[in-house]
């Protein structure tokens, strides 16, 4: 039941069920180590683009699912689509969502949680669904206990704050709340946004409206929904440091006030990587190649450099002004220990744009050690396995960056529609503004 730990060992990761490494291969290794997997069934809208659930992908998710159940992982599933326009409170999506839980209880995984940022989907489960247990979204932004006492009835688990999450005290305290309360506590500890990301709100809710082809029609206008990348390109990679991921030999300090540890591992170009690294508490490499989003930077934030200056490092973490930035200098000082050139770095490397104005200077040298950076046509990593096919997850170039370039089109979905297009039966493809129909919609967002 949620709430049980492995015996011997901290069984908190919560791993995004991912399609391209062999998900079973990469978790039997943890077992003693993930509590839970996460995933949005086919057909569901979900925080994340979807991939192509073909019959064949749709029975690897399966099976892989099934195969965690039976080695007592708990099962969360998403409804946490940010946006549903028109239909966010209707007959039509309650009688969806629980259509969509009848297709997973007829394959033997009825889920042991379900994760949403709908209050109205949560108020559907809880009467209609009383043993599932409901956790609220890390996306809907709650930053502390007042947000909460509302709604008591309406939840079992919920995330901590991504914007305080790294101040322990805090999260401390809100700890001993949920206890005291009967919640479950979890946090995500490899978010690659912004700290404050002020699109992260329009960002998510593009999700529920075919993102990617939205994102391809921003080029014209020189937009990106990812101000994240804007950002670096302007040469503002103090901002990494800024951000709230926790580096994976931190974790146990942080880990004793939680029972989740949540790992963005579904749509990440690395998953499994970032489910070792977590669940030994230990990575040697760039950093950077662990976050989702998973940014490139010309140069590596080096992990292990980080444990050269802990003071540095604590002070820059558990930064009281983080939210509110002083520009005091000690990200600029941690920066000259911790940003290298060499090996470590993955991916397109990517120069300051000068168009987005002018790049901060960097002092740190490049460290001769460590060798020259691998090109981009190094040779795949088998710790990695195998990947699906680039069509497979559409719009994704290096480290899960948006390239830009659609995924080929599938002549069997029919030609792609502008937004504003009225549904095509023949692709199944419904926005969540126009509803989902009589059938399953395909999601190609």
């Amino acid at each position: 039941m949620e709430g049980e730990q492995g015996k011997g060992q901290l069984r908190t990761l919560a791993v995004g069920h991912f399609l391209n490494a062999p998900f079973v291969d990469a978790c039997a290794r943890h077992l003693g180590r993930i509590r839970e997997v996460f995933f949005a069934w086919p057909g569901v809208l979900s925080c994340r683009p979807a991939p192509d659930f073909t019959p064949e992908v749709r029975a690897r998710m399966v099976s892989d699912l099934k195969w965690a159940r039976d080695n007592g992982i708990l099962l969360d599933t998403l409804f946490n689509c940010n946006c549903y326009g028109d239909i966010a409170i209707s007959d039509e999506l309650a009688d969806f969502a629980g259509r969509m839980l009848g297709e997973m209880d007829a394959e033997g995984l009825f889920p042991d949680i379900v994760t949403t940022t709908s209050p109205f989907l949560a108020t559907i489960f809880r009467r209609r669904f009383p043993s599932l247990k409901i956790r609220l979204s890390v996306n809907m932004r709650v930053h502390g206990t007042v947000g909460f006492e509302p709604i008591m009835d309406l939840f079992d688990s919920f995330y901590a704050s991504r914007e305080r999450h790294r101040e322990l005290d805090w999260l401390a305290a809100l700890s001993r709340w949920a206890k005291e309360n009967g919640k479950i506590l979890g946090m995500q500890v490899n978010s690659g946004c912004i700290r404050q990301c002020p699109f992260q709100q329009f960002h998510d809710n593009m999700h529920g409206h075919n993102r990617i082809a939205q994102s391809k029609v921003g080029e014209k206008f020189d937009f990106s929904v990812f101000l994240c990348r804007t950002n670096y390109e302007r040469g503002r990679y103090e901002d990494f440091l800024r951000s709230t991921w926790i580096r994976p030999e931190d974790l146990p300090e942080y880990e004793r006030h939680v029972e989740v540890v949540k790992l963005a591992t579904r749509r990440h170009p690395h998953p499994v990587e970032v489910l070792d690294a977590y669940a030994t508490y230990s990575y040697d490499g760039n950093l950077a190649d662990l976050m989702d989003a998973c940014h490139s930077f010309p140069k590596s934030f080096d992990n292990k450099s980080f444990d050269a200056v802990p003071g540095l490092w604590r002070e820059v973490r558990g930064c009281a002004r983080a939210n509110d930035c002083a520009h005091c200098g000690k990200c600029a000082e941690l920066m000259k220990a911790v940003f290298w050139e060499g090996a470590r770095a993955t991916g397109a490397l990517v120069p300051p744009n000068p168009a987005r104005g002018a790049a901060l200077p960097h002092s740190a040298a490049p460290n001769p050690a460590r060798g020259a950076a691998l090109p981009r046509s190094a040779p795949p990593n088998p710790a990695r396995g195998a990947a699906l096919p680039h069509s497979a997850l559409p719009g994704q170039g290096p480290c899960g960056r948006t390239t830009g370039a659609l995924a080929p089109p599938n002549p069997a979905q029919g030609a792609a529609l502008p937004h504003s297009a009225p549904p095509n039966p023949a692709r199944g493809f419904i926005d969540c503004s126009r509803g989902f129909g009589g059938a399953t919609p395909v999601v190609r967002n």
